[in-house]
Parts: structure tokens; sequence; C-alpha cells
């Protein structure tokens, strides 16, 4: 039976080799390439190197990072004051982080900041995706700050940055149900910038390289949150802790596997 290290392994070892093809066919699968005719060297990487759009994107991401992280912080305090007080604050803030969660993207928060034209111009649909970014990841802020015993102002701060940071990398549905990358492809993010090449561009294996790319800022991010945990141990709260790190590290895996499987 193959473990998860070796799922893992695997998962980034085709993505790493297709980044040095061109893989401009509906076949990304490496082992379905022609690799004589496309084989391309370091070039995905030089393109995006020299790419407009990306590094658009990767100011963005930087923007919306630090954007989420200060309002995530900023709520973090009085979030825990409410939902250690009693048990009537406690029950009505947990009714509100879950129905925070169950707000659809494309049918609610969408239509809603379009009646209030704040999709457009560019600062503003920034705006608009670091808002509902924030208030989508409170919940899950709040959850690993509660699972810590003892809430420190400088933990409280690097837990929230580590998980806005993974949160941003592996996720790109949020800015494009919100904007599509729109006014002209300037409100995209990292990951919905490799989503963007590898689905709607079909330049496999420029996507493949935007993924990698990602790599050590995701190991930065979860080693982070690994290094709380294991701080958190001596307070018997650790293993909880551990439990949200493996599952935050779930959507980075179906990331991996869709450019092996279908091309992102």
């Amino acid at each position: 039976m193959v473990n998860r290290q070796s799922l893992v392994i695997y998962l980034l070892a085709v993505a790493l080799l297709g980044t040095f093809y061109l893989a401009l066919s509906a076949e990304p699968v490496p082992s379905t390439m022609h690799f004589g005719r496309s084989f391309a060297g370091p070039d995905n990487f030089t393109a995006l190197a020299h790419s407009y759009l990306f590094r658009l994107s990767l100011k963005n991401t930087l923007y919306l990072w630090l954007g989420v992280s200060l309002m995530l912080w900023l709520f973090s305090r009085p979030m825990l004051f409410l939902l250690t007080r009693n048990r009537w604050t406690c029950g009505v803030m947990i009714v509100v982080l879950v129905a925070l969660l169950f707000i659809p993207i494309y049918g609610g928060w969408r239509p809603l900041l379009q009646s209030l034209h704040a999709l457009y111009p560019t600062s503003r649909a920034l705006m608009a995706i670091g808002f509902v970014q924030t208030l989508r990841l409170l919940p899950v802020v709040m959850l690993a700050l509660l699972l810590q015993k003892r809430v420190r102002s400088g933990e409280r701060l690097l837990t929230i940055a580590a998980i806005t940071l993974l949160a941003l990398l592996v996720d790109p549905a949020l800015p494009l149900y919100l904007t599509g990358g729109e006014p002209f492809n300037s409100t995209h993010t990292w990951a919905g910038w490799g989503w963007q090449l590898g689905y709607v561009m079909r330049q496999y294996g420029q996507s493949a390289a935007a993924l990698i790319s990602m790599v050590p800022l995701f190991a930065f991010g979860v080693g982070t949150l690994w290094w709380l945990a294991l701080r958190e141990e001596r307070n018997k709260g650790g293993t909880k802790l551990l439990l949200l790190l493996l599952l935050s590290s779930i959507p980075f895996l179906r990331l991996l596997f869709l450019w092996v499987v279908d091309g992102v």
C-alpha cells in the first residue's frame, strides 16, 4: 500500500518533471506527452519570470496575505473574548462562524458585491476579495486559536499568517468565482493564475512551474504550523493542532493531483 509520503513525493516529482516540457496538448500527464518534441528545459520558469500577469498575481497575493492576516489578527482578540466569555455568547458566535462557511461565493457573495459595485476597479475588487477571504478564514483561524492552550499575541499573529498563506496558495476558487480575474486579468492570485495557465490557456508546463514555485512557501507555512503544534504539545493541545495541520495540507495535495490528472 502506498503511504501518504510516497504519494506526495510522486505528485511533486511528476509536477516538477512537467515544468521542463511545453505540454501544449490535451494530455498533460507526462506518460502521455511526446517528450522529444515538447522539451523546454527551464523555458517555462523563464517565461513566468518575464510574464507581467504572473508578477501581478504575485503582488496581488502578497497584498491579500498582508491585508487578510491583519484583519484576522484584529478580529481574533474580540472573537476569542466572546467565544470564551459564557455559553450564550459562545453559542451565538459559533452559529455566526458556521453560517459564514455556508455562504456560497458565486451565488451569494458575488451578486452582493456586484450590487454594491465593489468588483470594479481593480483596487476595489482586491479589497472585496480580501474581505470575503477574511470572513471565510475566520472560522478556521478561531478553531486553531481555541485549540491552543495559551494564545500569546506573537503566536496568534504567526498562526494567522501561516493559515492565510496556505489558504491563498491552495485556493484559486475564491478570487476566480468573485471576479474571474477581471478587470483585464488584474485580480488573479498566484494559485488563480496557475489555474488560468492550465485550464484556460493550456500552458501546462508554465502551470506546473507556477505550482512548483509555491512549494517553498507552502513548506514554510506548514513548517510554521508544525512548529507551533510541537510547542503546544507541551500543554497537551498539540495533537489537535497537528490534526488541523494535516487537514490544511489536503487542498495542496488535491491541487497537485489535479495537475497530474487534468493538467493543472
